[in-house]
């Protein structure tokens, strides 16, 4: 466990905010390495490996959301 101090500590929960605001206004399948990208050129993502969408592959087994940090400094 990484001990942080209190304006470090302040700085991460900021952070990892950020990253979940950004990944709720995308709906989730647009920040998944399992999304199918020919689908984002119609503004939607959803996930190619099952036809779950993203608060439900959270909570079940098999392929599950996983972060791809390169979309998240990427532009709509």
């Amino acid at each position: 466990m990484i001990l942080l101090t209190n304006p470090e500590h302040a700085c991460d929960r900021i952070q990892r905010k950020r990253i979940a605001a950004e990944i709720n206004r995308r709906g989730g399948c647009g920040c998944c390495q399992h999304r199918d990208k020919k689908s984002e050129s119609w503004d939607r993502a959803y996930c190619k490996e099952t036809s779950r969408s993203f608060p439900l592959c959270t909570k079940t087994a098999g392929v599950s959301f996983e972060l791809d940090e390169n979309s998240l400094g990427e532009r709509e």
